[in-house]
């Protein structure tokens, strides 16, 4: 006999997906999540049904949109996902979870993206910044940025250069004080 099945709201339903896709949906393909997850809330709609199993499906669209800096989209958030992995299907329903994960946490991160676009327009304006920062190992860091940037399709790899920043900020004072500059002591404080 198998395992009973017993979810409180879409959240826990879709674990039981994540880890057996293949009883729950035939494949493991967002498209195929897409068009049941869709199923589902029309059927509840339709029979007027007050289910718990409903998905904030607006904030994770904008949500997916946001983190893999594509701005304001009407494609929806599969079509996205799976853009970015340029239609494999099993691998953008991977994706689709660990998003899914980071927006259900409420992925705390501030737009890294224009702090580091701020920060480098600062440095071009004013290339006397540049050579006020002491550490060699930042200057290198700084000239490598838009190489590091190229990289980066989400608001992840921004994180992650802000944080290098931030943490090479704590031996620099010019660094600091121009990060400080261009995202405010609150924003800057809350980067993990």
């Amino acid at each position: 006999m198998g395992e009973k099945i017993i979810a409180n709201d879409l959240y826990e339903y879709l674990e039981y997906i994540r880890k057996r896709p293949g009883l729950f949906l035939g494949s493991k393909s967002i498209s195929v999540l897409y068009n049941f997850i869709f199923g589902y809330q029309t059927a509840c709609c339709l029979k007027e049904l007050e289910e718990n199993l409903v998905l904030d499906l607006e904030g994770f669209h904008d949500f997916v949109n946001d983190y893999y800096l594509h701005g304001p989209s009407t494609a929806g958030w599969k079509n996205v996902i799976l853009a970015q992995h340029y239609g494999r299907e099993e691998d953008a329903f991977d994706d689709f979870f660990r998003l899914l994960d980071l927006f259900k946490e409420g992925y705390p991160h501030v737009n890294s993206r224009n702090i580091i676009l701020q920060l480098i327009q600062k440095i071009i304006n004013n290339p006397l910044c540049l050579s006020a920062i002491i550490e060699d190992n930042i200057i290198v860091y700084l000239k490598n940025l838009p190489s590091k940037l190229e990289e980066g399709q989400s608001l992840y790899n921004y994180d992650s250069i802000l944080y290098d920043l931030r943490e090479m900020a704590v031996k620099d004072q010019m660094l600091s004080k121009l990060i400080s500059e261009v995202a405010g002591s609150n924003e800057w404080s809350q980067v993990e």
